[in-house]
């Protein structure tokens, strides 16, 4: 449920066993929310050895690819840094691209996709451009068109789809309001 205040969204949501938490998000999203950064963190999983990812290409942290080699390491917080910067190019490409407005959570799900896909494949999609025809309801669907790597589907990327097509219809998933109840607590 979204309840609009003057320059803040107020997200309440419950969880299956009756916790409750509440957001406060920007009505006007300028940079990616704690929903969005945990959503992102949850499904890149930091690693400090860098790997070979299923696309081919050397990763290591929470998905940073630029200038990673073979046998390289990073300490968790080099991981959050690299994070944070590469976030940036993902909420710059969102904001450039898609010209109509967006809420918090619709923001933080385009994010979290280019973040994964890249923008040369954000910007010749398909939901780019329903989004920019002021077509909100369809976008959900098209989440899920991007679950393939290499011609085949990634169990990875079915879960990530979803949980980008719930934060865009307004939904945080249960794994991330775990982590920032437990924020909130600790």
């Amino acid at each position: 449920m979204f309840c609009f205040k003057k320059k803040k969204t107020s997200f309440s949501s419950t969880t299956k066993d009756g916790r409750s938490i509440t957001i406060e998000l920007p009505l006007i999203p300028r940079k990616t929310s704690k929903v969005g950064l945990e959503l992102i963190k949850h499904f890149e999983d930091f690693r400090s050895d860098a790997y070979m990812c299923p696309a081919g290409v050397w990763t290591i942290g929470y998905g940073h690819t630029k200038g990673v080699k073979k046998g390289q390491k990073i300490s968790k917080s080099k991981g959050e840094v690299f994070l944070k910067s590469d976030i940036l190019w993902a909420e710059n490409a969102v904001k450039k691209m898609v010209s109509v407005k967006l809420n918090q959570m619709q923001f933080d799900a385009l994010v979290s996709l280019v973040f994964n896909i890249g923008v040369g494949a954000f910007k010749s999609s398909t939901l780019l451009s329903i989004i920019n025809k002021g077509e909100y309801i369809p976008v959900a669907s098209e989440f899920e068109r991007w679950v393939y790597s290499d011609g085949r589907v990634l169990k990875g990327l079915v879960r990530r789809r979803r949980a980008e097509r719930n934060v865009w219809n307004g939904v945080v998933p249960e794994e991330i309001i775990d982590v920032l109840k437990k924020e909130e607590i600790g």
